[in-house]
């Protein structure tokens, strides 16, 4: 029998979470953060790539700032290697949004956490 094909969901997004990461610091440099999307897949995490050109559930994201996200040279856009971005700032990007996605209904224990883990 040949490999089945697995049919792509639907993005789950979720704009009240959106506007909740918003709220947090960058967890880089702790400046005014903006929702920030993981792009690459992760086994470990269950987390799936989402095709070109789009974005993956919005529970994949992390807040940063406009210079790490998107404006920088040296920024999550800017590397080509999302991955690699993420391990040279020592962080395990999925286990972060995770940890942060589970703490959407109290934002100080979110803040806890990204000063725990950065």
């Amino acid at each position: 029998m040949f490999g089945l094909l697995r049919q792509r969901q639907p993005r789950v997004k979720d704009a009240a979470y959106l506007r909740f990461i918003r709220t947090l610091p960058c967890v880089i440099c702790g400046a005014q953060a903006e929702a920030a999307h993981l792009k690459f897949s992760s086994a470990k995490y269950g987390k799936l790539h989402p095709g070109i050109g789009t974005r993956p559930d919005d529970k994949w994201c992390l807040p940063l700032c406009p210079e790490h996200h998107r404006l920088g040279s040296a920024s999550q856009h800017a590397t080509g290697d999302e991955e690699g971005w993420w391990a040279a700032h020592g962080i395990d990007p999925c286990a972060l949004a995770i940890a942060i996605y589970d703490a959407r209904s109290d934002r100080h224990r979110a803040m806890e956490i990204i000063a725990t883990w950065c």
